[in-house]
């Protein structure tokens, strides 16, 4: 299965989660919705290179881009129960429609990474690819009494990039490889944190003391 394959498979499941049954299927790209158009229709629009980059090893970074349309009568509760799932979905961004889709709801643009093998002797005919799909990490830091801290610093321990909480002590990181751990700290204050399977909804403590 080729990775934006597997990308697309994945906002499926995502979505499939969060709608109360309704139904979620994908449109190929340039058909007509089925007959029997179900409540959320998926449908690729396209595929684009972004460019080549070495956060590990050397990557071919590709951009996906899918319509996510919402429809029926509770079509307002559906569409944002869907933007809601597409914030804690690694994306790179969210835009409106195109004008030629009359439906309600958005296009989310995802970033897939393929490993790619470089030769280093002689040329070879075969090149192996590995996905290396991107993920988000989100979450709030609190003190050791759980209140919720606000200008803690987060970063990531593999890609070194980084962000702040704002004022409810919230934090997101998007488009990252998958770290093992992230470092929270304000001034001499610090903790590092192991990132779980799941790295949404995090509950971060950054003890009182200093060091960590």
């Amino acid at each position: 299965m080729s990775a934006t394959q597997q990308a697309l498979d994945g906002l499926v499941q995502v979505f499939s989660g969060v709608v109360d049954g309704a139904r979620v299927a994908v449109a190929r790209a340039g058909e007509e919705p089925p007959a029997s158009r179900p409540e959320v229709l998926l449908t690729p629009l396209s595929l684009t290179r972004v460019g080549r980059s070495r956060r590990v090893g050397s990557l071919l970074d590709l951009e996906l881009s899918v319509a996510v349309e919402a429809s029926g009568e509770n079509v307002l509760d559906l569409a944002e129960r869907l933007m809601l799932a597409a914030e804690t979905t690694p994306h790179a961004r969210l835009d409106p429609l195109p004008a030629d889709r009359p439906g309600f709801g958005f296009v989310m643009a995802i970033g897939v990474s393929v490993n790619v093998t470089e030769p280093t002797g002689p040329q070879v005919q075969v090149v192996e690819v590995d996905v290396q799909p991107l993920v988000a990490i989100t979450g709030v830091v609190v003190d050791p009494d759980g209140v919720a801290l606000a200008a803690v610093d987060v970063h990531s321990s593999l890609t070194r990039q980084r962000t702040t909480t704002d004022v409810t002590g919230r934090f997101a990181l998007t488009g990252l490889s998958r770290p093992t751990t992230l470092t929270i700290s304000r001034g001499a204050r610090r903790a590092t944190v192991d990132v779980p399977a799941e790295p949404t909804g995090l509950r971060l403590v950054l003890p009182n003391h200093e060091g960590g």
